[in-house]
């Protein structure tokens, strides 16, 4: 199963295309709100973009007691 726009991309490729020059990133496609509300309970976030400020987005991910995971590239964001 896989999510992706009219394009074939997933939104996340969409973005980066029209935003040029801006690191974007995909996250949080595996966990909904229901879940995040478990403060409790740890969860895997899986995060897909480029290298450049992908540290301080699983850091930032980290820093609310969750669990970031690299998961790749941005072309990986249809497959999250």
């Amino acid at each position: 199963f896989q999510i992706k726009t009219v394009s074939g991309k997933s939104a996340a490729e969409e973005t980066a295309a029209i935003v040029t020059g801006a690191n974007v990133f995909a996250a949080f496609h595996t966990i909904s709100h229901r879940v995040l509300r478990q403060v409790e309970v740890s969860h895997d976030v899986l995060v897909a973009g480029g290298p450049t400020g992908k540290a301080e987005v699983l850091d930032l991910i980290r820093s609310m007691g969750l669990r970031a995971i690299d998961a790749g590239q941005l072309q990986i964001a249809g497959h999250l």
